[in-house]
């Protein structure tokens, strides 16, 4: 597979099949019996970015206790994807958004 830059093909780099996708490399591994009981899910929220400068920490939180409190299930990362991102479109009159990328597990 070739891409162009500048006038010139580069080879990319090939991709191994076995090859875990990046999220997968940077969760912790779950248990053998951890792994058959639960499944991994990712949940994206857009935030208002005002809001998510002001108050990060407490919707983090929030997320967290809602879904280990709430669902039991285990919070394995939150990352801050995208700070004050156009978006696609504009959803109740915001035009902008910051996400919020979340990796958990829950029973099956």
């Amino acid at each position: 597979m070739t891409e162009e830059t500048g006038g010139t093909a580069t080879e990319s780099p090939p991709k191994k099949d076995d090859e875990a996708p990046a999220f997968e490399r940077v969760l912790p591994t779950p248990s053998a019996d951890e792994a058959k009981t639960t499944r991994l899910y990712e949940l994206m929220i857009i935030l208002d970015p005002a809001e998510a400068t002001r108050t990060w920490d407490k919707l983090t939180e929030w997320v967290k206790e809602l879904i280990e409190g709430k669902h039991s299930g285990t919070v394995l990362r939150v990352d801050k994807w995208a700070e004050s991102k156009k978006l696609a479109y504009e959803m109740n009159g915001l035009k902008r958004g910051t996400y919020m990328l979340v990796w958990f597990r829950l029973r099956e």
